[in-house]
């Protein structure tokens, strides 16, 4: 009995045009937003399901401007994916770690900088500037939730592979 493993459409999605444009300077939410450089609707892949962003693709007509991240295998990641879902959470911690840890080391440097009544906000070397430029720098140091990379642009669908035929003629 031959199985055919079905391809999931996203799998074999590309990004054919890559765009410049950043996210964040577009208006809409996580899963869709729209981009006033070439009138188009943007999709974020990865805040949808496999299943969402397969029906995406399926019922697509004309040009789709899309969001991904690749991991470096190869894999797109999506909302559902768990080992995608596992970084994020991660890297969510992580975060939330950081900034209570930057907001615990500004209030200690403000009360530092009060007890021995000196003005923590003045100069370039006072003890405010040291301790903001280290978190600042810690806090822009944070790896990437994925092995990988995000890339946004025009999207197109590589085809299935065809099956090819056995010739059994002796």
């Amino acid at each position: 009995m031959n199985e055919s493993k079905t391809i999931s459409l996203i799998q074999t999605a590309r990004i054919a045009s890559p765009c410049d444009m950043k996210w964040d300077d577009m208006v809409g939410d996580e899963r869709v937003r729209h981009c006033e450089a070439c009138d188009l609707n943007v999709y974020n892949i990865a805040a949808m399901t496999a299943d969402e962003a397969n029906a995406l693709l399926e019922g697509a007509e004309g040009r789709i401007c899309g969001r991904l991240w690749r991991r470096f295998d190869g894999t797109v990641i999506t909302r559902d994916c768990p080992v995608g879902l596992q970084i994020i959470r991660r890297k969510m911690i992580l975060t939330t770690a950081k900034v209570a840890a930057a907001i615990i080391a500004l209030g200690s440097v403000l009360a530092f900088g009060r007890s021995r009544e000196v003005d923590p906000w003045q100069g370039p070397d006072s003890t405010y500037t040291q301790t903001r430029t280290r978190i600042e720098t810690w806090l822009n140091n944070a790896p990437p939730p994925v092995p990988g990379r995000m890339i946004m642009g025009d999207m197109c669908v590589a085809p299935p592979p065809v099956p090819t035929l056995q010739n059994n003629s002796d």
